[in-house]
C-alpha cells in the first residue's frame, strides 16, 4: 500500500501520494502546470477503486517520477552553473605557478619539465569536451562555451553588470537608477529576441559590428512598442542601444570577453544625426485654463479629483492613482507615497483643507 491512500475512508476512491525526492524539489511539476514542486506529490487515480489496479497505477506514476529524476538530474549535470564550475578548475590549473629556480638556485630549462606544468590544464580541457559529448545536444553548446571560458552568456553578464551598477556597489561605479535598469533588461531580451536565442544561449563574443548594425537600423525600427502601440521612435532606439554599448562596455574592461572593440560603438563614417531642437518649454496652465479643466471634470469625477490632488498637493497624478486605503489618513489629510521612479519617491504628503471633501472634513470635526 505505499504511495496508495483512499483519503475519503474504506470503499472509496484511491489516490497516490509521495514525498517529492530532494532531487526534484522546486522543480517544474509537469502534473501541475509547471508550477514547482512542493513537499508531496499528490495525483488521483481517476476514481479507481479496485486495489490491483491502483498498484498498477501507482507503479506506473513510480516509473514517471523516477525518469523526471534522471532528466533533471542530466539538466543539472550540463547546467550553465556546472559549467562555471569547469572554467574555474582549468583556469586554476592554467596558473599553475612554474618555479624561477631550482633548489640549488639554477633556472631549470628542460621542455619536459617546464611542459609538466600544462598537463593539468589539458587533461581537465579533455574532461570538458569528454562531458559536453554526454550533454542534450540543445544544451551542448552553451555548456562547452561556458566551461571552456570563451566568454559568458548574455544572462550571465546581465546579471553581473546590473549587479555591478546597484546603488552602493562596492566596485565604486556610478549607480543606474531603476528605470536605466529596467531598460538595460529591455534591450537585452530585444536583442534575444532579434537572434532568435535565449539569454542563457547567447554570448557576448557573438555580437558583432553588423549584426548590431541590422539590429539598429533594421530590426528595432520595425518593433511595435508595448506601451504606445507605435514602432520604436529613433530615441528609444538610441537609448536601447546605448544601453547595450555600456553592458558591452563593461564586459570588455572586465575581461568578460575577448573582443577587439565593442560592436555597439558608432562607427567614426556614421550618417551624421538630427540635433535634438530646442522645444520652448511649455508655460504651466493659466488661472483660467485651470477653471476651464476643472469645469470640464466636475468634482466626483475621477479623473478631476486625480487632477485635483495633484494641484494641490503636487504629487503626480500615476502616483496619487496607485494610492491603496490603507496609505490614506482617515480624515484624508495625509496619504502616503509607497514609491516611484527613484528613492526619494517614498514621502508622506499633506493635504490642504481644500482638497478634502466637505463631507469628510464634517465627519471629521465630529470624531475628533
Amino acid at each position: 500500500m505505499k504511495y496508495i491512500e483512499q483519503p475519503k475512508g474504506p470503499g472509496t476512491a484511491y489516490r497516490f501520494r509521495m514525498k517529492v525526492p530532494v532531487g526534484l524539489r522546486g522543480t517544474p511539476n509537469p502534473w501541475a502546470d509547471g508550477k514547482p514542486f512542493g513537499t508531496w506529490i499528490i495525483r488521483p487515480m481517476s476514481g479507481e477503486r479496485h486495489l490491483p489496479s491502483a498498484k498498477k497505477l501507482r507503479d506506473i506514476y513510480l516509473a514517471e517520477i523516477r525518469k523526471l529524476e534522471v532528466t533533471y538530474a542530466a539538466r543539472q549535470r550540463h547546467s550553465l552553473e556546472k559549467a562555471e564550475q569547469w572554467a574555474e578548475a582549468m583556469k586554476s590549473a592554467s596558473r599553475a605557478i612554474v618555479p624561477d629556480r631550482d633548489e640549488k638556485g639554477f633556472v631549470p630549462n628542460d621542455e619536459e619539465y617546464l611542459a609538466s606544468f600544462e598537463v593539468d590544464s589539458a587533461f581537465i580541457r579533455d574532461l570538458i569536451y569528454d562531458e559536453a559529448e554526454r550533454a542534450p545536444e540543445s544544451d551542448r553548446r552553451a555548456f562547452l562555451k561556458v566551461a571552456t571560458a570563451t566568454t559568458l552568456p548574455l544572462s550571465k553578464a546581465r546579471e553581473q553588470y546590473l549587479e555591478a551598477r546597484e546603488l552602493g556597489n562596492p566596485y565604486g561605479n556610478k549607480p543606474l537608477g531603476k528605470t536605466s535598469a529596467n531598460e538595460v533588461v529591455t534591450a537585452v531580451n530585444y536583442l534575444c529576441a532579434f537572434m532568435d536565442r535565449t539569454p542563457d544561449t547567447l554570448f557576448l563574443d557573438e555580437i558583432t559590428p553588423d549584426l548590431v548594425s541590422n539590429f539598429q537600423h533594421e530590426y528595432l525600427p520595425a518593433q511595435t512598442s508595448k506601451k504606445t502601440g507605435r514602432p520604436l521612435t529613433p530615441a528609444t532606439t538610441e537609448k536601447l542601444i546605448t544601453m547595450l554599448r555600456g553592458l558591452w562596455r563593461w564586459a570588455l574592461a572586465r575581461r568578460k570577453v575577448k573582443l577587439d572593440a565593442n560592436p555597439f560603438n558608432r562607427p567614426d563614417d556614421d550618417v551624421p544625426r538630427v540635433k535634438k531642437q530646442n522645444e520652448p518649454k511649455r508655460d504651466q496652465f493659466k488661472p483660467e485654463e485651470t477653471r476651464k479643466v476643472l469645469a470640464a471634470v466636475p468634482q466626483g469625477d475621477r479623473m478631476g479629483d486625480l487632477f485635483r490632488l495633484g494641484l494641490v498637493t503636487g504629487a503626480r497624478v500615476t502616483e496619487i492613482a496607485k494610492m491603496t486605503v490603507a496609505e490614506t489618513k482617515e480624515d484624508g489629510s495625509v496619504f502616503l507615497i509607497a514609491g516611484g521612479k527613484s528613492e526619494n519617491a517614498k514621502r508622506v504628503v499633506p493635504v490642504p483643507p481644500v482638497g478634502v471633501p466637505q463631507k469628510v472634513r464634517d465627519q471629521a470635526c465630529i470624531l475628533f
